[in-house]
């Protein structure tokens, strides 16, 4: 095994730098535009076809017109001084009151008057809409004959019928076009209808409108006077049951003896007047009874002092008394003057003695008074219960009469009010008859609209093209999210680990007899040296050289080119390299190892009769195999005789190889090797060992990354010895669409190559 110098150059940390830059960028404007910029022939196509489809769709459709009126629901319009009006108002203001009136102003009953009173389905537009189809000709047809032949209508019949059929498909066509919506925060109602015709569209419009306001009249007015009669049909029978009621009650009262004064029986006003004068009878019994007590008790103790109270009531007693006091003062004076054995003192207790006398005879005497009233408040208070016993009975029986009574009363109370009720609200509803103001007004009548409401031509024009842009965006973005082949430097070091060497273009070269395509393709490099492409080629040239450095000095270096699958390119780069570095003046051996296709040797020397397989089986030795096209081109070592008897892996990895290569390396200093590719066979894998260093191609735009990644780890460790991938087959003009600003030679330098 060869010792290969070591290099500052790390492929896997350069990938892992990559790597996380991608990571922190995968959302970058960037990125972002140059996706939209390789999408942009399928996003503008998609977004032309679409433009091109709503211009067609704009040309060709029906202009269809719209025309509005504005119906205002104002309960305020309703009769002024109305006991209903505020109540009505408050009724109008109710949203589930305002949307029963949009539906009713879709209703089939109001549309079909709205035609009627305009004789809509006499118009034109109507008429033709309303043509059947030719299988619905027929069906009519059959149906109509059958119809012959079961009955006979009559002629007039059926032609009323088929007017009220035309006018009923009429009002079906008109509700399909027919919108009605409340106005936001408003009680504004918003009637609009759509058609191709202009003016049938403000026509229509506003006789849907007027036939609301004219059903509204119509209808309060069928509503008043229904009430009407059905309030004056009540009101009699509530007169004759209220009449009936008073008889009832006035019959009762009589059969019962239940007359009234001021609104009450007359015995409830006996009982309460006996109970007052029980209760004053009683209160005098005992008055009385106390006064004969205690005079009775006065005289029984004799004592002149407890008269007292008494003698106020009496001017006899009282006078006595005072006459008493007089002569007793008088009687002291004179004892205490005179002495009390004095005949003045002596004739004064006399006296005063004949008035104790006289004081209590006359309270004997009111005693006795006391005596006789106490009797007669008795006998009165026995005659007051007599006849309050009399009255409870008659009264008892008198209250559960009145109970019957009472309830009659009110029955006829009730009749009364109720007639009297009804009697106001029957002349409310003639008097309503009179007004005819509806709930709803029209505030804005259709006019007839010189602008169609539809289409809209530039609302579908920016659709149409608004949906193709986005159709192709996603579509584009679909394509890019799929897109899994390799186009930039930085996927290769991502998924490979190893260094992008550069991007060999897809060479246009025209085919001739002289100049066959392939023969001229494999030496453009050393054709054209100012070429991008001969600088690609000089950038491998230059890694092979940095990688070997000064440990080949002395001896050829080994070099190999190989890529994942066919046609890829790894002929024509190498024999490209083969004759840039031969041009260069350095010795250089090209051999063909992909033994099976043969690519190189087809291209350069078709005619040859001797190569690898000869030299490696020995019937020809090195020197005779070789050939050389020009005196500045390269050894070329062609493929060989097809006849094989070992495996092509076990050939060119045999010990002969090795051999020939170290013989090779004393008269070379470059051996380029054209390798088959390493996923369909092990040729490549097996001569690596062989090879100082190799290269792979990748096809450009085609090549799977992750195909080629596994087939890259395949390699083992002989991938150490890669020092690069190239890019092959690309498109410059594509490629900027992926590269960033600024980076490669497709940004700046493209102008600068003179070929």
């Amino acid at each position: 095994m060869l010792n290969r110098p070591t290099s500052s150059f790390d492929p896997h940390g350069l990938a892992a730098s990559a790597e996380s830059a991608l990571e922190g960028n995968k959302l970058n404007i960037e990125e972002l535009f140059r996706a939209l910029r390789r999408q942009f022939a399928l996003i503008f196509a998609l977004t032309f076809i679409g433009g091109v489809l709503a211009v067609a769709y704009v040309i060709s459709a029906v202009p269809i017109y719209e025309s509005t009126a504005k119906i205002l629901i104002d309960g305020k319009q309703l009769n002024i001084g109305q006991e209903q009006s505020s109540r009505n108002a408050s009724i109008v203001t109710d949203e589930a009151y305002v949307l029963s009136q949009i539906e009713l102003l879709q209703s089939e009953k109001l549309i079909l008057q709205a035609v009627e009173n305009h004789d809509l389905e006499k118009e034109p537009l109507f008429a033709e809409e309303q043509e059947a189809s030719f299988y619905q000709s027929m069906v009519e047809s059959v149906v109509s004959v059958v119809r012959t032949f079961l009955s006979q209508p009559d002629a007039f019949v059926s032609e009323v019928d088929a007017e009220l059929e035309a006018k009923n498909a009429v009002v079906g066509l008109i509700r399909e076009e027919l919108e009605v919506r409340l106005q936001p925060n408003t009680y504004v109602i918003l009637v609009t209808y759509r058609s191709p015709s202009p003016q049938l569209t403000a026509k229509v419009t506003n006789a849907v409108a007027e036939a609301y306001i004219l059903d509204q009249l119509e209808s309060g007015f069928e509503a008043t006077r229904r009430a009407s009669e059905w309030l004056q049909v009540r009101s009699e029978e509530l007169r004759k049951s209220a009449i009936d009621s008073e008889l009832k009650v006035e019959k009762f009262r009589r059969e019962n003896n239940l007359f009234t004064a001021d609104g009450r029986l007359l015995s409830e006003q006996q009982l309460d007047e006996l109970n007052t004068q029980l209760v004053l009878g009683r209160a005098q019994v005992a008055e009385t009874q106390a006064k004969y007590d205690r005079l009775s008790q006065i005289i029984s103790s004799g004592n002149l002092d407890a008269s007292v109270d008494e003698a106020l009531e009496s001017q006899v007693i009282a006078d006595f008394r005072a006459q008493f006091l007089e002569a007793s003062k008088r009687e002291a004076d004179i004892s205490a003057r005179l002495g009390e054995n004095h005949e003045r003192a002596n004739r004064l207790r006399k006296e005063m003695a004949e008035l104790k006398r006289l004081i209590f005879d006359e309270q004997t005497r009111l005693l006795q008074v006391a005596e006789s009233e106490l009797q007669v408040a008795k006998e009165r208070e026995k005659s007051i219960s007599t006849s309050l016993r009399s009255i409870v009975g008659v009264n008892a029986s008198a209250n559960v009469d009145s109970v019957r009574l009472r309830e009659l009363e009110r029955e006829a109370e009730t009749y009364r009010e109720l007639h009297k009720l009804f009697l106001v609200r029957f002349n409310e509803s003639i008097q309503n008859q009179s007004f005819p103001v509806t709930e709803g007004r029209i505030i804005n009548f259709a006019k007839v609209e010189d602008d169609a409401a539809s289409p809209n031509k530039p609302a579908i024009l920016f659709l149409g093209l608004f949906a193709g842009g986005v159709i192709g965006l996603g579509i584009g973005a679909v394509r890019e999210l799929q897109d899994r082949v390799f186009r930039l430097s930085e996927q290769v070091r991502e998924k490979l680990g190893i260094e992008c060497i550069g991007y060999f273009p897809e060479l246009e070269i025209p085919f001739t007899k002289k100049n066959p395509r392939n023969s001229s393709i494999l030496k453009y490099a050393a054709d054209h040296p100012y070429s991008q492409a001969t600088e690609v080629v000089r950038a491998m040239k230059l890694a092979i050289d940095l990688r070997a450095g000064s440990h080949f000095a002395d001896r050829a270096v080994v070099f190999s080119m190989t890529s994942t699958l066919p046609g890829e390119g790894k002929t024509t780069i190498s024999s490209n390299l083969a004759h840039l570095i031969a041009l260069q003046g350095k010795r250089v051996l090209l051999i063909d190892a992909d033994l099976r296709r043969r690519s190189l040797t087809n291209a350069l020397l078709p005619d040859s009769r001797a190569g690898l397989v000869d030299v490696l089986m020995g019937t020809h030795t090195l020197q005779e195999a070789l050939q050389k096209q020009s005196e500045k081109g390269p050894h070329i070592l062609a493929a060989g005789s097809s006849q094989m008897q070992n495996p092509v892996s076990d050939l060119i990895a045999s010990t002969a190889m090795a051999e020939m290569l170290e013989k090779a390396r004393n008269f070379y200093d470059y051996i380029i090797v054209d390798l088959p590719p390493s996923e369909p066979v092990v040729d490549a894998r097996a001569f690596l060992q062989l090879t100082d260093f190799f290269m792979l191609c990748v096809l450009w735009g085609q090549a799977n990354r992750v195909a080629v990644a596994t087939n890259f780890r395949s390699f083992g460790e002989l991938r150490e010895k890669c020092i690069g991938a190239l890019f092959t087959r690309v498109d410059p003009h594509e490629l900027r669409s992926y590269q960033s600003y600024g980076v490669g030679a497709n940004s700046y330098g493209q102008s600068y190559y003179l070929e």
